[in-house]
């Protein structure tokens, strides 16, 4: 066998390797929340997430924050001087910029909703709720967290 047609094989079968493994990310890449990941994603954030849905429960204002609140986009809450909305507001700050891609409040349940991971072909959200959680949620079982009244829910479809 000649080098030029040794060297055409190699590089067949080099070109044949890069497309098995773009194709394996782009569609079977597992999602990045597991039941393993979903409670320690809790455990570090664990304030923050009290701070926010304990605030959004007392006010009872149905509110869907899709992004860190500015002085022109507040989402429906009032701004005040007070310990509880700034803790909220801290709160809701760090959420926003680590973990969670929005944040809902409706009939006494609040819903952190992660982004979307995994492939193509495996794609789907995770969520964080607390408060009146039901049982299943867009055909996603609840999990329990170690604190009271707080659950997850992994694959969920989108709504």
């Amino acid at each position: 066998m000649s080098n030029a047609k040794l060297r055409h094989w190699i590089y067949l079968a080099i070109g044949f390797l890069i497309l098995v493994a773009a194709g394996w990310f782009l569609l079977m890449r597992p999602a990045r929340y597991t039941d393993e990941t979903m409670p320690e994603i809790f455990s570090e954030h664990r304030a923050a997430f009290q701070a926010v849905a304990v605030y959004l429960c007392s006010k009872d204002i149905p509110t869907n924050i899709t992004a860190v609140p500015t002085i022109d986009e507040r989402f429906g809450i009032p701004v005040e001087d007070t310990d509880p909305y700034h803790a909220y507001n801290d709160g809701i700050i760090e959420l926003l910029h680590t973990e969670i891609d929005s944040v809902r409040y409706a009939d006494g349940t609040v819903t952190f909703m992660t982004p979307e991971s995994g492939g193509f072909a495996v794609r789907c959200r995770s969520a964080f709720a607390y408060g009146n959680v039901p049982p299943e949620e867009s055909g996603a079982p609840r999990n329990p967290l170690p604190e009271s009244n707080w659950y997850y829910f992994i694959s969920m479809k989108e709504e």
